[in-house]
């Protein structure tokens, strides 16, 4: 923590987040982490006042009225590439 990534991204400690999110009027969260971790992330979120989240963790999500949830299912969207290549294949 407190180190950049290799595109100069800041990688900022967890404990920091809601004064993170209140000094940069964060208005949209990511949830990228195991499905064991992302109700506390959601949770986290919410206390922050995050009221827009996007979840791409392979998991339901206990919800709070006001605070917007949309969840990405990476597998059905592969899927859904796979199918694509294969027809285009098989037309070709």
């Amino acid at each position: 923590m407190g180190i950049s990534s290799r595109t100069g991204i800041p990688v900022l400690p967890w404990t920091g987040l809601a004064a993170i999110v209140h000094e940069h009027n964060v208005e949209i969260g990511i949830i990228a982490v195991p499905a064991s971790s992302a109700q506390e992330v959601y949770d986290s979120l919410v206390g922050a006042n995050v009221n827009a989240i996007l979840n791409f963790a392979p998991v339901q999500i206990r919800t709070r009225d006001g605070v917007k949830l949309k969840s990405v299912d990476l597998r059905i969207n592969l899927e859904s590439l796979s199918f694509y290549l294969k027809s285009v294949e098989d037309a070709g």
